[in-house]
């Protein structure tokens, strides 16, 4: 694969990432929130046989969150559409752009930020009290 193919793909890759991130915000937006995911567990809103399901606390609860949540959730994709584009990211660009290349320079880095610290090289550090300053 050479480096024009690379980068269509890498292109591909980031903009599928975005249309299915939009998708799933669209989606939320039709059918509503079903359920919430914590560190200590699920809170599933579409369970309507428990008796707390039966209650008024979990009806008044969903109504609150979809009418908080609706326009967040519309802001959150429309931005997401205009980073798209202003990535070149909307079907629009070539992969020849400039823009390619610093696409492919940010992933770099976040792939090298995401390798774990024992990886990475150790850079210098100057000892306490000395501002950085050598003698």
């Amino acid at each position: 694969m050479d480096r024009t193919q690379a980068l269509r793909a890498l292109k591909q890759e980031y903009q599928l990432d975005y249309q299915n991130e939009i998708r799933a915000a669209r989606d939320l937006l039709a059918s509503g929130i079903r359920g919430m995911r914590g560190p200590e567990g699920v809170l599933n809103l579409d369970n309507r046989e428990s008796f707390v399901a039966l209650g008024q606390a979990r009806k008044k609860f969903v109504e609150q969150l979809e009418r908080a949540v609706k326009p967040l959730l519309d802001n959150y994709a429309r931005e997401l559409e205009q980073e798209a584009a202003n990535l070149g990211l909307d079907g629009q660009g070539k992969a020849s752009d400039p823009l390619m290349e610093s696409l492919h320079n940010a992933l770099r880095n976040l792939q090298a930020s995401a390798q774990p610290a024992a990886s990475r090289p150790v850079q210098p550090q100057a000892a306490p009290g000395s501002n950085g300053q050598r003698n």
